[in-house]
């Protein structure tokens, strides 16, 4: 098939998870070409050999004076990009395209959108609102991370429903035993109000009074920077908690700390997370929604806290810090997701998913004749 995949950047978890899925879609055999509508922002993390880049910021391409003459100027050029790579199928992610896309050739070619967040907690502005209610039903299959997130759409929308979570790839390194003289706990992600870092921050303040080898490193970087290095300051926390900024090898630099920590606020499927069960460490998250059971069984490969239960999420820092083999044990367990989420296994339910929206444009072209 030829396949168009549209999405924002290289850049952020949508992102990353397309490239994987455009370059294992091209390595089968299928004619593949990528839409990044906010440009490339970063280099690609993965191969594309083979995979036609198309690079069309909107911002910058399309400027209007008014919101909905911008929207407008949009729709024409999502309209005209589809038209010139005449694909056969589209896959789409994120709300604001996966809305352009079904709003320009929603039931006129075969069509699969994903939503790649928590449509519960997500604050999606007006627009999209009003046309994810009108357009969504156009598309042909709609992709969640977690079954959880069906209940969010109205019955037209959830027949289309089909749930396949995040690719996790296999990580060529693997932690170790935990640190003799220090517990490294780190996390990873965007600096942004969604991740609740001012909530970790505390949290490990708190675990730092208990257990003083206890450090904290936070690689990621974005809005939240200046605000969260303020408060480390304010909390006297600079010599045991570290902004490190983005990292290019993951892998790398979750292999050599001890505990993941995560205390987002709202998620979809967490890719860093997961990235850090596969390398093999414990983790202690806030469990912002259902479908964190999927990945973390608690007490076994981790822990999971409710939102709200400070001293809870304290308390399991502390006994993965204090207790060396317990820790080693539950980071083994957590390497299992690497294969239970695999690369092959993901791709093959999304090519499932364009195939079926292929079927199903065949059939109702048969029935119109």
């Amino acid at each position: 098939m030829k396949l168009l995949l549209i999405v924002d950047a290289f850049r952020g978890g949508a992102g990353n998870v397309m490239q994987i899925l455009a370059g294992q879609l091209r390595r089968r055999g299928h004619r593949v070409t990528m839409l990044l509508l906010n440009g490339a922002i970063d280099l690609p993390k993965h191969d594309l050999t083979g995979v036609q880049v198309i690079e069309y910021p909107l911002v910058q391409n399309e400027p209007a004076k008014t919101p909905i003459g911008r929207l407008l100027r949009y729709k024409r050029a999502v309209k005209r990009l589809i038209r010139e790579v005449s694909p056969d199928a589209v896959l789409s992610f994120l709300t604001e395209y996966n809305c352009l896309t079904a709003w320009n050739i929603g039931g006129k070619l075969p069509l699969v959108i994903s939503e790649r967040n928590n449509p519960f907690q997500e604050k999606a502005k007006p627009q999209w609102v009003f046309l994810r209610k009108h357009y969504y039903q156009k598309a042909d299959k709609l992709v969640v991370q977690c079954k959880e997130f069906a209940d969010f759409y109205p019955p037209a929308v959830q027949k289309k429903i089909c749930v396949i979570p995040n690719p996790i790839l296999t990580p060529k390194v693997t932690a170790g035993e935990q640190h003799e003289y220090e517990v490294r706990l780190v996390s990873m992600g965007r600096l942004h109000p969604q991740k609740n870092y001012p909530w970790m921050i505390e949290a490990v303040c708190r675990v730092h009074a208990q257990n003083p080898t206890c450090r904290l490193t936070i690689y990621g970087s974005g809005e939240e920077e200046a605000r969260l290095r303020a408060l480390i300051e304010e909390r006297g926390a600079g010599e045991f908690i570290t902004l490190a900024g983005k990292t290019d090898t993951p892998h790398a630099v979750l292999a050599e700390s001890d505990v993941y920590l995560m205390t987002s606020d709202y998620e979809g499927f967490p890719n860093a997370l997961s990235e850090a069960m596969a390398v093999g460490l414990p983790s202690v998250s806030r469990i912002c929604h259902e479908g964190l059971r999927d990945l973390v069984e608690e007490g076994v490969n981790g822990y999971l806290v409710s939102p709200d239960d400070m001293d809870g999420f304290v308390r399991r820092v502390l006994t993965l810090a204090a207790d060396p083999e317990l820790s080693k044990e539950m980071g083994d367990r957590a390497k299992s997701v690497a294969a239970r989420y695999g690369v092959s296994g993901i791709t093959d339910r999304f090519e499932d998913a364009l195939r079926e929206a292929v079927e199903l444009h065949v059939k109702h072209r048969k029935e119109r004749t």
